[in-house]
């Protein structure tokens, strides 16, 4: 697994014109990866999730994968000012059980909502507004994914915008910042390298962790 960090150029055009749209942003970066035939996700294929990060003037992108990633034909049209890969496999196979981390977690917290008559879910996801819902969904996916919240709190929302095939897709992006534990360590790998929630291929997702020494 790898971790990159690009730094974008401001000025590029195409930097401006995928600021505004996520399915832009996802194009823009999904150039550093092979592009794949047929039918096959090359997002999916290849683990990409990333994370745009807005700091005063710099506009960046934490991105992890599951192949290294060729940053250099975005260097070279100064889409990109910087970019840096490292490998993380060794930090991920010293996950285990009772491990206490630091998390900010990006993403689109939403709900497939059933039909009262057929009790099927609907293909379309929407926002879980409620101040309450949004907490059971975090306890939720918590428990899925094999970790638990010793406490957190929303540190920023922004609508995220886009047009994929004449499309107006349109979601709001929750930053979630806190500590969490290591319940089951192979449920909490799948979720930190395979992302949480919808919209993975639009910034949603990607669980950023700092270690924690555990006190009993």
């Amino acid at each position: 697994m790898f971790f990159s960090k690009i730094v974008f150029n401001y000025r590029n055009n195409e930097v401006v014109d995928a600021y505004d749209n996520c399915q832009k942003m996802h194009t823009l970066i999904m150039t550093a990866f092979p592009k794949e035939k047929n039918s096959v996700s090359p997002r999916s294929k290849y683990g990409v999730i990333y994370r745009i990060i807005e700091k005063q003037s710099i506009l960046m992108a934490y991105v992890y994968s599951k192949v290294i990633p060729n940053w250099k034909p975005l260097m070279e049209s100064e889409i990109l000012m910087s970019a840096e890969t490292k490998n993380i496999n060794e930090f991920i196979s010293g996950i285990k059980n009772g491990d206490v981390y630091k998390f900010q977690l990006s993403v689109f917290i939403s709900k497939r909502p059933k039909n009262k008559e057929t009790g099927e879910s609907s293909p379309n996801a929407i926002q879980i507004t409620s101040k309450q819902g949004r907490l059971d969904w975090l306890e939720r996916v918590s428990k899925n994914n094999g970790f638990k919240i010793i406490h957190s709190e929303e540190i920023e929302k922004k609508i995220v915008r886009g047009i994929k095939n004449r499309t107006q897709n349109r979601f709001t992006l929750t930053t979630i910042s806190g500590v969490l534990t290591v319940t089951d360590a192979e449920s909490f790998i799948y979720a930190y390298t395979e992302g949480i929630g919808r919209c993975k291929a639009y910034g949603a997702g990607m669980l950023l962790l700092s270690k924690l020494e555990h006190n009993n």
